[in-house]
């Protein structure tokens, strides 16, 4: 169990590290990121508690920049998903990390800001819709959907229910 919580807690600040020296070698963090995990039986599984551990931090620290784009939530899910294209050869559900964290972050905002964050989702279209991508993750953006859509009022945000 021990040896797990180390893997577990090496994995993270690989991808820790990599993220907050805004890396974009990610051929270099898959690498670093097999090195950690050899032997493991759920790549997919170490990297969604490492990412969602990252992510609550960032929830939990209620750092709110005043630009979105550049909220370190905004950034940590980009960075999921350029990650992630690193795994889209493979046959496990690694793609399916950044759709998820999307779900965990729009589920803990406001209305006014889960608005600001699907205006920026909306503009990554091209990572989304990427199909391997996609094909992992598609589930998980209907079930977001529709958690958006029970939130929003049905006579003021008309406008965000179409686009969701």
């Amino acid at each position: 169990m021990a040896f797990y919580l180390d893997r577990l807690q090496s994995l993270e600040q690989a991808i820790l590290d990599s993220f907050e020296h805004d890396s974009s070698d990610f051929v270099a963090l898959k690498e670093r990121v097999t090195s950690i995990t050899i032997g493991t039986t759920d790549l997919a599984g170490d990297l969604e508690i490492c990412f969602k551990a990252i992510l609550s931090t960032y929830l939990d620290s209620g750092s709110t920049e005043s630009c979105i784009e550049r909220s370190p939530l905004i950034r940590l899910i980009s960075f999921a998903f350029e990650f992630a294209l690193q795994y889209q050869d493979a046959n496990d559900n690694v793609p399916k990390i950044p759709f998820q964290l999307i779900e965990d972050v729009l589920e803990h905002q406001t209305i006014y800001q889960a608005k600001q964050i699907w205006a920026i989702i909306e503009t990554w279209v091209c990572k989304i819709t990427n199909p391997v991508m996609f094909s992992k993750g598609k589930l998980v953006v209907l079930k977001t959907c529709n958690s958006l859509l029970r939130k929003l009022s049905k006579s003021c945000d008309t406008e965000v229910s179409k686009t969701s």
